[in-house]
């Protein structure tokens, strides 16, 4: 009788054992977004750009944006007030996944 309750017991605190508190996830990566512009008349105000979780900011026509320590995943990268005239190759939106250290993401703008 005693038995069983006392293998029991022993299998329940091996397993206590390795619940150990999870602390911050080291796994963090970053994101590097590369705007290239070319053409006669480039955008003169530049553009914005907005990532999942991180809002919209200005970028330049010819700029780099690093975001750092993001947790890994999927990212929604959109260059948005892009003068009508002028065409981005590929689009406008990317969907890079970010693992641990880099990833860039390059936007070739092209206004005649």
């Amino acid at each position: 009788m005693f038995r069983p309750l006392f293998l029991t017991g022993l299998v329940l605190l091996a397993g206590a054992g390795c619940a150990e508190e999870q602390g911050p996830s080291e796994a963090i990566g970053n994101l590097q977004v590369i705007t290239h512009s070319s053409g006669a008349n480039p955008d003169a105000d530049a553009y914005t750009l907005f990532v999942t979780g991180h809002g919209t900011v200005g970028i330049a026509a010819n700029d780099t944006v690093t975001y750092t320590d993001l947790p890994i995943g999927d990212y929604s990268v959109n260059i948005g007030d892009v003068e009508g005239t002028c065409t981005v190759a590929d689009g406008q939106n990317r969907t890079p996944y970010v693992p641990m250290g880099t990833t860039t993401v390059h936007f070739y703008v092209t206004c005649p």
